[in-house]
């Protein structure tokens, strides 16, 4: 049965396959080991605060890919504005994409900018986002989302057209208390492997690896896990 659900998958365009299950679950843990996935993440107290998570990810079609560096940022905004904003436009969603994730899908992500921007959608059922943004002389330059999960923690999506650090973990350090305000006890930001220049900031603002996802949404892009307790 695994083995013709694989070359379904395959036959469909699939290039990967990932789940998620509790670090104690040893004969899901076995199972999936050998089932040809691997550990890429192991998620401390993340859906709940006595129970770890591991993510595992299986390769379906290899990429031919080479990893590819962020596009150079050149801005470097200052101030802070959380209320500019009443509309996402696509071009701009996408401008800011482009030097911090490379190729991804756009569908999915503006669906997430659409939702930041949609106050109606307040229960877990429909994951309300919530969004912070730097911007200067009018024009957007960083937007960080939001995404509720289970067990109060919360997934951040940074999307930065500007080097400039010190807004970019102002930035960070808005959002945090404000989910430490609605009850947050834990964010996670998956971000590009490559793009070394946010991941120290991240880095010297608290969080901590959890692991690296292989290629989970374009070829040639892994993505690094980090976390921080609120």
């Amino acid at each position: 049965v695994k083995s013709a659900m694989c070359t379904m998958l395959r036959a469909e365009g699939v290039r990967k396959l990932y789940c998620t299950c509790p670090a104690s679950d040893k004969h899901i843990v076995n199972y999936l080991l050998k089932s040809r996935h691997r550990i890429e993440a192991h998620l401390v107290a993340h859906y709940r605060p006595d129970s770890d998570e591991l993510v595992f990810g299986r390769i379906l079609q290899q990429s031919l890919s080479r990893p590819e560096k962020p596009r150079a940022r050149k801005s470097t905004p200052s101030a802070l504005d959380e209320h500019a904003l009443d509309e996402l436009e696509a071009s701009e969603f996408i401008r800011l994409l482009d030097p911090s994730w490379l190729p991804v899908p756009r569908a999915g992500l503006q669906r997430i900018a659409r939702a930041a921007l949609d106050d109606r959608a307040d229960d877990y059922a429909e994951k309300p986002v919530k969004y912070r943004h730097l911007k200067t002389a009018e024009r957007c330059q960083a937007i960080l989302f939001a995404v509720p999960k289970r067990g109060n923690s919360a997934k951040l999506l940074l999307c930065a057209g500007t080097s400039h650090t010190p807004s970019i973990q102002r930035l960070f350090e808005e959002m945090e208390q404000h989910l430490k305000d609605l009850g947050k006890r834990k964010v996670f930001c998956l971000h590009p492997l490559m793009d070394s220049v946010m991941i120290r900031m991240m880095r010297k603002s608290g969080y901590r690896p959890e692991g690296i996802l292989i290629e989970p949404y374009h070829d040639g892009v892994d993505v690094v896990c980090l976390s921080k307790f609120l």
